[in-house]
């Protein structure tokens, strides 16, 4: 059903130059981070089709070291399944002007050396700003693409009864 948008996806990214990240990129696809440009573009690609590997990623972040999710915008869809998988682990939704200028302005910001950050939207606007800053102040920032269609997606196709299942296996 979606393999003609993967098609798509593939012809417009052939005509598309990829650079090296800054930061690796975790991909929702293999749950695994990645700097290698024609990486990117195949599981760019995969990623149409694909399984969304939530539990994985999430898992993988934890093994980076990852104490804190900040997700910027989707209201909060993110911030409540990294909850069901984990309760320890703290988040933070960023969802307007004043929320930002809160986020930035927190002490426990400033030194991020040795931090892992996931950035939803970080290919782009303000959520590649952000990531640039943790970058620079010292985090390992593990941007998602597109994680709020990801996760429509995988809500739409697991249903929610099998998604908590799901979830609460993890």
């Amino acid at each position: 059903m979606m393999q003609p948008a993967a098609d798509a996806m593939a012809e417009a990214l052939a005509a598309v130059t990829i650079a090296p990240p800054l930061v690796p990129v975790l991909a929702n696809v293999t749950a695994a981070l990645t700097s290698e440009p024609e990486t990117i573009r195949r599981l760019l690609v995969e990623q149409v089709t694909g399984r969304v590997r939530w539990c994985e990623s999430m898992a993988a972040l934890q093994s980076l070291g990852a104490l804190t999710t900040v997700e910027f915008g989707g209201n909060k869809v993110l911030s409540g399944m990294v909850k069901r998988i984990d309760k320890e682990l703290a988040t933070i939704t960023v969802d307007t002007p004043a929320d930002i200028e809160a986020f930035c302005e927190d002490p426990l910001m400033f030194d991020l050396t040795g931090k892992v950050a996931l950035i939803t939207g970080a290919s782009g606007g303000i959520g590649s700003a952000i990531a640039r800053s943790l970058h620079a102040q010292g985090a390992t920032v593990g941007p998602l693409r597109d994680a709020r269609r990801s996760a429509r997606n995988l809500e739409s196709r697991a249903g929610r009864a099998r998604l908590r299942r799901a979830l609460q296996s993890c």
